[in-house]
């Protein structure tokens, strides 16, 4: 190889566009549910089109990537006690209503590229057959934003008891009693509560003692 040739190929290289801006920064919110389901960084590197070598450079680079899969790891705990405590006190949420519409021809041929070589890095035995198969099984359409409705889910009142039995057992908690017989008899301190002081009591107004 000339000393041209080695120019031009590692002027080539330092142009290359790096894959973390399209294929990783835009999944983050992805590496940290795979990330907190157990998934290995490998199985990750393959389902984002990247080298394990490059990945291992990127957490390097961006802090994001690194904190989003440190993040997956912590977050699983915390997650289901916010949503036991949305299902206790109710929530509202807003739902995001999409229409499909047919993708122009670059979007297309963008998309079957992306596609593709996702494809051929998970298939690499894969015969054209297969490989022409897949690509013309790909759709041809795009889901878009149309708009956004607000709705509201209302309380549980199982929910809100689990809540307050974890949340103060000692008030809470399910009591015995043992009667004159010998026979232990489970106490309910809410079993007579309405509906709506239960509600009361899971948004921290306890006024029924």
């Amino acid at each position: 190889m000339s000393k041209k040739e080695g120019e031009t190929m590692a002027a080539k290289k330092r142009g290359r566009k790096s894959k973390y801006e399209s294929c990783v920064k835009p999944r983050l919110y992805e590496i940290e549910k795979w990330s907190r389901d157990g998934c290995t960084e490998a199985e990750m590197c393959v389902r984002l089109g990247v080298s394990e070598t490059s990945f291992n450079d990127y957490k390097t680079k961006f802090p994001e990537l690194t904190e989003s899969l440190k993040e997956g790891k912590a977050v699983a705990d915390y997650r289901v006690e916010d949503a036991l405590y949305k299902r206790a006190v109710g929530f509202s949420y807003v739902e995001d209503i999409y229409i499909t519409e047919k993708m122009d021809s670059e979007e297309r041929d963008e998309y079957v590229s992306d596609k593709m070589e996702l494809f051929d890095l998970e298939n690499p035995n894969a015969t054209q057959e297969q490989r022409w198969a897949y690509m013309n099984s790909l759709p041809k359409v795009k889901k878009v934003l149309d708009r956004s409705v607000v709705k509201t889910v209302a309380p549980d009142t199982t929910a809100a008891i689990f809540w307050l039995k974890n949340r103060n057992p000692s008030h809470w908690r399910d009591k015995q009693n043992i009667e004159h017989t010998g026979e232990i008899k489970a106490v309910n301190p809410y079993e007579n509560l309405t509906e709506e002081e239960l509600r009361r009591l899971a948004y921290g107004n306890d006024n029924t003692s």
